[in-house]
């Protein structure tokens, strides 16, 4: 049996990359145990603690994104606006 018979019978499986909760998941290979990924925000966005890196989701072994998102991504405050709330100690 050559390699690309054998890759038919055993597919890899990954899950695909999707845009959830204002960000960009990549496509990811499991390797047969659930496993934390770490997205991107999309542009306008950002995570909601900085110093946690971005969004994480599980990329189950099946194959899946679990839906909940740990450190989601939330509107970004324009820098003016944050100077207004520091100034008014919001």
């Amino acid at each position: 049996m050559h390699r690309g018979a054998h890759q038919l019978l055993h597919p890899v499986i990954t899950c695909e990359s999707e845009e959830k909760d204002f960000a960009s998941w990549p496509t990811y290979i499991p390797n047969g145990q659930n496993a934390e990924v770490e997205g991107q925000c999309l542009d306008g966005y950002e995570p909601t603690d900085p110093a946690q890196g971005g969004p994480k989701r599980i990329c189950q072994a099946t194959g899946n994104y679990r839906s909940s998102v740990t450190n989601p991504c939330k509107r970004a405050v324009p820098p003016a606006r944050q100077r207004e709330s520091q100034q008014l100690g919001v």
